[in-house]
């Protein structure tokens, strides 16, 4: 029986039925928006997205030092944050410098120069907003600092705070499905949103007066 070539747009036509099959049945798939299928199925998107997920990184790293630069003048006490006039953004400024540090390259809704990406641990401060000390971090390579936000958001929402871990909070996934998480000893690590669903109800925690501080394993 003599073989059947097929042209490439041949092939196409017979493959895509068989195609969107697998697109139907697979729930990886069926769970992704048009734009996370074209990160997942673009290398040369997904390589941009690692280059802004390392900037947002960096962005971190530079708040981090902005936050240990404040403890060290400050008794090592954490940034007041109490009021959209009187938060960790403001009070960090004189160290952090730099408005564009606190915007992520991925997060397109920011519009105004001190809204930033990032939140920062509520945990850290008592219930009056102030600072509490570095010595009660029991663990401070596993206790956030701070983290990405998925939307720009002003007064307390600049932290995430103990009801933010034990709700489906809206956890930011700008960059391949997850985001930066900034820890109080300075490092950044990146977690998918699953990830922390799944370590805040399973970490250990130690407790800040009423707030509870949580760590990762």
């Amino acid at each position: 029986m003599p073989r059947i070539k097929l042209s490439r747009r041949e092939w196409l036509l017979f493959l895509f039925p068989f195609s969107l099959l697998l697109l139907t049945h697979l729930d990886k798939f069926r769970a992704l928006d048009a734009s996370r299928l074209g990160l997942t199925l673009n290398p040369l998107a997904r390589a941009r997205e690692n280059a802004r997920r390392s900037s947002c990184q960096s962005n971190l790293k530079q708040i981090g030092l902005g936050f240990a630069q404040y403890l060290q003048d400050y008794d090592n006490k954490f940034p007041i944050n109490t009021t959209p006039l009187l938060n960790w953004v403001h009070t960090t400024q004189p160290y952090i410098k730099s408005c564009p540090i606190l915007h992520c390259p991925s997060d397109r809704s920011i519009t105004k120069p001190m809204i930033p990406s990032y939140w920062m641990n509520a945990n850290l401060n008592d219930q009056k907003g102030l600072g509490v000390s570095l010595k009660q971090v029991a663990r401070p390579e596993r206790s956030f600092l701070a983290g990405e936000w998925d939307a720009a958001i002003a007064a307390s929402p600049f932290t995430l705070n103990e009801k933010g871990w034990n709700v489906k909070a809206k956890y930011a996934e700008r960059h391949l499905f997850g985001a930066n998480y900034l820890f109080v000893d300075g490092h950044v690590k990146w977690f998918t949103s699953d990830d922390i669903h799944k370590y805040q109800s399973e970490a250990p925690c130690c407790t800040l007066h009423s707030w509870k501080l949580k760590v990762i394993k």
